[in-house]
C-alpha cells in the first residue's frame, strides 16, 4: 500500500516534510516502511528544439539546436529516433544532477561535435513509462498547455506535481482500518496528528466531506436518480448493497500524464482512462469499484451465489471452476465478475467500449476472502473488502464517485449519468437512521491518558476525535461511516484513539495495580531467558519476529519440497501457505529487507518449525541466528567464525560439556563452511555460510557474506532441568581478570575444538578466543598453528606464581589433547 503526498493535497495541505509526515505515521497510525521522492533539479528546464542535422561522423547520432529562454541556446547530440524540430522537449543543462540515472550533466565532445546538456526522456527524470522505447521526450503529445512563454522555466515549476513522495506503508499495520486502504483514511488521520502539533496545515475537502455525510439522505440521492435501463436483481444474503451506474457514449482512452503519473506512484499499471480512474478511486477512498462494458451484458445484472462447477474466465484471461460458496455478479447467460474479488475477461472496459455501468456494492467480507484464498486471486479489491467495509460506508461512496469524477472530467469527458439502478437489503435501510455510538467514562479516560485530569481529557479527546471525523458530546461518541464496523465498539476503543493521537509517550508512567507473586521458570522459560540475555546483550544480536510460514518460491534454496509440508487451510496469503521447515527463511527476510541500509546485521528468533524426520513431519521450537556482512575483508571478519564462537559461548553457558563439530556436503552452503552441531555427541543443530548463488536470490551481492546457525531448542531444555539452573553473572570491579595467549601445533586435519572444550572446562578459565590459524612450510608437514586468547579469573588475590601455575595447567591439558606447545 502506498500514500501519495500529490494525491494527498486534494484533502490536506500539510507544510512539513516526507520524513516528519512518515515518523509522525509511524508514531501514531501505520508503520511507514520506505519514502520514495521523485524531485525534478531545477536544472531542466523546458526547451523548444530549433534545429536537427544528422551527425556528420555517427550514423545514430543526431545534432540539435535547443533555445532554452533566458538560460540560453544549446547544441545537444542525441541518439533519440523521434526528434524532430519544433516540438517541446526537456532539457537537462550543464551541471545538472539527474538522481533517476545517478549522472550530471556536463559539456562534452561526441564524435567531434560540441554536446552541451542532455535532452531527456522520461525514465531520466523519473517518470517510469515508455521506458522500452528509449524515445526522447516530445512533450507536445502528454501537455498540451506548452507554448513559447514557457521555454526556458524550469519543468518542476511549470508543473509542480510532477514532483511527488510516495509512501510505501506495512500493510500489516492497517489489517484492521480498511479506512486506511485509502488516501481519505489516512488524510482524516494527518488533520488530527497535525492538529495536536499546532502544525501549519490546510484542511481543503475533509470538513466538506463530513457535512456532506452527516447531512445527505443517501436514499432520496438514489430515489431521485434517473433510473438506468439495466436491472439489478440481487438474490443472496451476502451482497447488502448494489448500486449500478451507467455512462452512455464514452470515449476510452489514454489517460492524462497527470492521471498516468498518480497511478505509477501508487503502484499501478496505467490501462486507459476509465480504468485508471477506478483504481484512482479505490486508492483514494479505500472503497472498490467495477466498471463493466454495458454492450456485453445480455439482460440485467444478478448478484447471486455461484452454482457448483460454474466456469469463469477472468481478466488474466484464467478458467475457474466455481462453488456455490462462491458469489457472482452474472447477467442472462454467463458470470460477468466474481464479486469482490476480479472482474471477468468477456465484460471489461477496451478501446472499443462505447457504454459503461459502474458497479459499486458491499459483499460479505467473509465470502470475499474465502472465494479470493481458495482461487489464489489476492487483488486490491479483495484486500479491502475482507476487511469489512462499513456498508453505510459504500452507499455514500456513490457521493463520492459522482464528485471524483468531476475531478477527472479531463481525463473521462463530460459524461452526465445516464441512470442508476439499485439494491439495497432491508437490515441496511433500518440502520441509515441509526449511527453508530460508544457510550466513555470521562473519568477514566482521563485516569488512563490524562492522570485524572478530566477537564484535559474532555478537551483535547473532543479535539482529537472531531479533527479524527468522530463526533464528542456528553460521553456519546459517534463513529464515522468510513470506519469499520467491527473497528469501535468499546469505552477502551475510544480511549485508544485519543492515546496514540495525543501520544504515548506523552501519557504518565502508572505503577502496577495488585500484587504479583512469584511463580519460578518453567525449564522452557529458563531456557529461552538464557538464549536471549547472552544472544542480546553479550552478541549484539536484534531479536526478530519472523512468521511461522515461508514463501513457497523460496523452499527450494534450502532443499525443501513445498509438498511435503504441512499446507494452512486459511493462510494470509497464497504464496505463503506451508509452514516452515527451518527458521533461516524468516531471517533470511529479514537480511533481505535490511542490507541495502545496514552495513552489518546481526539477528536471531526462536519459533516453531515443522521439518522432516523420517519421513514424518515434527513440530520442534528452534532458535535460528543470522549474521551479515556486506564486505570480508579479511579472516578476521569472516562471519562463520564469530557465529561459530557465539554458538559455543553460548551452549557453554546452557552446561553443554563436549561441543563438537562434523562437516556436511550441502549444495546451498558454502562447501567449506558448514557442519552439523553436536552437543556431547548428540546433534542439536547446523551452523552453514550461505552459498553466494543463493544470495543472488535474496539480491544479497555475492561479495557480502551470510552465516547462519540453527539450534534445536527442545533438545536444549533437557539441560535446564539439571541441577545447575542458568543464572546471570556479571563481573564486578572486585574481580581479578587476566589474558594470555598461548600457541600449539596440532594434526593439520584435527579440530582445534576438543583443545579449546578442553581449555574452557576448566574451573579457572572464563572466555576463550582463536585469533590466529596458520600453515607454512616451516611447520612440520601436516601440522597446523592454533594461537588462542584465555582469559583466567580470581577473586583479586591471585598471585604471579599462581597465573603460572594455572597457564602451565593450559598447557598440559593442550597436550593430553594432541597439541604440542610451539
Amino acid at each position: 500500500m502506498r500514500y501519495s503526498l500529490s494525491l494527498l493535497k486534494k484533502y490536506i495541505g500539510v507544510q512539513d516534510t516526507a520524513e516528519n509526515i512518515a515518523r509522525q505515521l509511524t508514531l501514531k497510525t501505520c508503520e511507514i516502511e520506505e519514502i520514495i521522492e521523485r524531485k525534478l533539479p531545477d536544472d531542466i528546464l523546458i526547451g523548444k528544439v530549433l534545429d536537427v542535422k544528422d551527425h556528420p561522423n555517427a550514423d545514430k547520432l543526431k545534432v540539435c539546436q535547443i533555445d532554452c529562454g533566458k538560460a540560453g541556446k544549446f547544441q545537444i547530440c542525441t541518439g533519440g529516433e523521434n526528434i524532430i524540430a519544433n516540438v517541446f522537449v526537456a532539457v537537462a543543462i550543464p551541471g545538472c544532477y539527474l538522481p533517476a540515472i545517478d549522472l550530471k550533466i556536463e559539456p562534452r565532445k561526441m564524435r567531434g561535435e560540441d554536446s552541451n546538456g542532455m535532452i531527456c526522456s522520461k525514465g531520466e527524470i523519473g517518470i517510469n513509462e515508455d521506458e522500452d522505447k528509449h524515445w526522447i521526450w516530445i512533450m507536445d503529445e502528454d501537455l498540451s498547455d506548452l507554448s513559447d512563454t514557457d521555454i526556458g522555466m524550469p519543468l518542476g515549476e511549470k508543473y509542480p506535481w510532477m514532483n511527488n513522495a510516495i509512501l510505501d506503508v506495512d500493510n500489516k499495520t492497517v489489517t484492521h482500518r480498511p479506512d486506511l486502504t485509502g488516501h481519505f483514511g489516512i488524510a482524516w488521520e494527518l488533520q488530527a496528528i497535525y492538529a495536536m502539533e499546532n502544525h501549519k496545515f490546510s484542511f481543503n475537502k475533509l470538513p466538506e466531506w463530513k457535512h456532506t455525510f452527516e447531512t445527505t439522505n443517501i436514499l432520496d440521492t438514489l430515489e431521485n436518480a434517473t433510473k438506468s435501463s439495466m436491472s439489478v436483481n440481487v438474490e443472496t444474503e451476502n451482497c447488502q448493497s448494489y448500486i449500478a451506474v451507467e455512462y452512455k457514449d464514452v470515449n476510452v482512452q489514454r489517460s492524462t500524464l497527470y492521471t498516468r503519473l498518480a497511478i505509477q506512484d501508487i503502484g499501478q499499471q496505467s490501462r486507459n482512462n476509465w480504468v485508471d480512474f477506478s483504481n484512482l478511486f479505490m486508492m483514494t477512498t479505500g472503497h472498490p469499484v467495477h466498471f463493466f462494458d454495458a454492450d456485453m451484458i445480455k439482460g440485467g445484472i444478478t448478484v447471486r451465489q455461484a452454482k457448483k462447477w460454474e466456469k469463469f474466465i477472468d481478466l488474466f484471461d484464467k478458467e475457474h471452476e466455481l462453488i456455490a460458496e462462491d458469489i457472482v455478479i452474472a447477467d442472462d447467460e454467463k458470470v460477468l465478475a466474481l464479486a469482490g474479488v476480479v472482474g471477468g475477461k468477456t465484460s471489461g472496459v477496451t478501446e472499443k467500449t462505447t457504454n459503461i455501468v459502474v458497479e459499486i456494492a458491499h459483499f460479505d467480507p467473509v465470502a470475499v476472502r474465502k472465494t479470493g484464498t481458495r482461487l489464489g486471486l489476492r487483488t486490491d479489491a479483495e484486500l479491502r473488502y475482507e476487511k469489512h467495509i462499513n456498508p453505510l460506508f459504500s452507499l455514500y461512496s456513490l457521493l463520492f464517485f459522482l464528485e471524483e469524477s468531476k475531478f477527472y472530467a479531463t481525463d473521462l469527458g463530460n459524461n452526465a449519468v445516464h441512470g442508476i439502478s439499485y439494491h439495497i437489503a432491508d437490515t441496511l435501510k433500518s440502520s441509515l437512521s441509526q449511527k453508530k455510538t460508544v457510550e466513555i467514562d470521562a473519568a477514566k479516560g482521563a485516569s488512563i491518558i490524562f492522570g485524572n485530569n478530566t477537564h484535559a481529557f474532555d478537551d483535547s479527546a473532543t479535539k482529537i476525535l472531531e479533527n479524527l471525523g468522530f463526533a464528542y458530546s456528553e460521553n456519546t461518541v459517534t463513529i464515522p461511516l468510513r470506519r469499520s464496523p467491527d473497528d469501535m465498539n468499546i469505552p477502551e476503543d475510544i480511549y485508544e484513539e485519543v492515546a496514540r493521537i495525543h501520544g504515548y509517550d506523552n501519557i504518565e508512567p502508572q505503577p502496577l495495580q495488585g500484587e504479583s507473586a512469584y511463580v519460578p521458570f518453567t525449564p522452557e522459560v529458563k531456557l529461552q531467558r538464557a538464549v536471549e540475555d547472552y544472544l542480546i546483550h553479550e552478541a549484539r544480536m536484534e531479536q526478530g519476529e519472523t512468521y511461522p510460514w515461508a514463501e513457497e518460491s523460496h523452499y527450494a534454496y534450502f532443499g525443501h519440497d513445498k509438498n511435503t509440508h504441512y499446507t494452512l487451510l486459511n493462510p494470509s496469503s497464497p504464496e505463503t501457505s506451508k509452514l516452515r521447515p527451518d527458521m533461516i527463511y524468516g531471517l533470511m527476510d529479514i537480511v533481505e529487507k535490511n542490507h541495502r541500509t545496514f552495513d552489518e546485521i546481526r539477528v536471531f528468533d526462536t519459533g516453531k518449525i515443522w521439518p522432516e524426520d523420517k519421513g514424518k513431519l515434527t513440530e520442534r521450537k528452534a532458535l535460528g541466528m543470522a549474521l551479515y556482512r556486506k564486505s570480508i575483508s579479511g579472516r578476521q571478519q569472516d562471519t562463520i567464525l564469530e557465529l561459530k564462537a557465539h554458538v559455543q559461548t553460548l551452549l557453554h553457558k546452557l552446561w553443554v560439556k563436549q561441543i563438537s563439530f562434523s562437516a556436511t556436503d550441502k549444495e546451498y552452503f558454502h562447501p567449506k563452511k558448514q557442519a552439523t552441531i553436536l552437543a556431547d555427541g548428540e546433534a542439536i543443530g547446523y551452523i552453514a555460510t550461505v552459498h553466494p548463488l543463493v544470495q543472488q536470490n535474496y539480491k544479497i551481492n555475492e561479495t557480502a557474506q551470510v552465516s547462519y546457525a540453527s539450534l534445536d531448542m527442545d533438545t536444549l531444555v533437557s539441560y535446564m532441568e539439571g541441577e545447575q539452573a542458568y543464572t546471570k553473572s556479571y563481573k564486578t570491579l572486585q574481580d581479578q581478570i587476566v589474558y594470555r595467549d598461548v600457541c600449539f601445533v596440532i594434526d593439520k586435519d584435527k579440530s582445534r575444538d576438543s583443545v579449546m572444550d578442553a581449555i574452557k572446562a576448566m574451573d579457572t578459565i572464563g572466555d576463550i578466543e582463536v585469533f590466529d590459524i596458520y600453515a607454512w612450510d616451516k611447520l612440520p608437514e601436516g601440522k597446523k598453528s592454533i594461537a588462542f586468547t584465555f582469559s583466567i579469573t580470581g577473586d583479586g588475590s591471585m598471585t604471579t606464581e599462581q597465573i603460572n601455575e594455572i597457564i602451565q595447567q593450559v598447557i598440559k591439558t593442550g597436550e593430553k589433547h594432541g597439541a604440542t606447545l610451539r
